[in-house]
């Protein structure tokens, strides 16, 4: 009897130990780049208070150098979300604007929405992540 109760201890103590994070993974593909040069910045944003210009649950710089790139955010708990990119095309990490303000550089939302003056409302570019998801979200230049 020791011996199974011992024999269980350790069966529930190693699959705890090999527990993955609790989270879903959102495989992002970005399309329609243009220029293969620089970087292209994605975003992840948690809620409406933090998009777009707040801080990020995750992000990377990912090299520009084919026409359609993929990137998985892993691990996300579930939540709204919306996501901003932008293609810096001379690495100087910043989105490049004309003196009117309008970007110079490609950009994109999730659900592939834009806004008129600015970027979309968080109400259009957001989505639920609710289990792993597959997004496709065109860069415009």
């Amino acid at each position: 009897m020791k011996k199974l109760f011992l024999m269980i201890i350790l069966i529930v103590l190693a699959s705890l130990c090999f527990a993955q994070e609790a989270g879903y993974l959102i495989k992002v593909t970005i399309t329609d780049i243009t220029n293969l040069e620089g970087e292209i910045s994605i975003g992840l944003f948690q809620g409406e208070e933090s998009y777009p210009k707040g801080d990020v649950i995750a992000g990377a710089f990912i090299q520009a150098d084919q026409e359609s790139i993929t990137h998985t955010f892993e691990n996300i708990p579930e939540g709204v979300y919306a996501i901003a990119i932008y293609h810096d095309e001379n690495s100087n990490v910043k989105m490049d604007r004309n003196f009117l303000g309008i970007p110079k550089e490609g950009y994109a939302f999730s659900n592939n929405v834009f806004g008129t003056f600015g970027p979309p409302k968080f109400d259009k570019a957001k989505f639920e992540v609710k289990e792993d998801m597959i997004l496709e979200i065109k860069l415009k230049y």
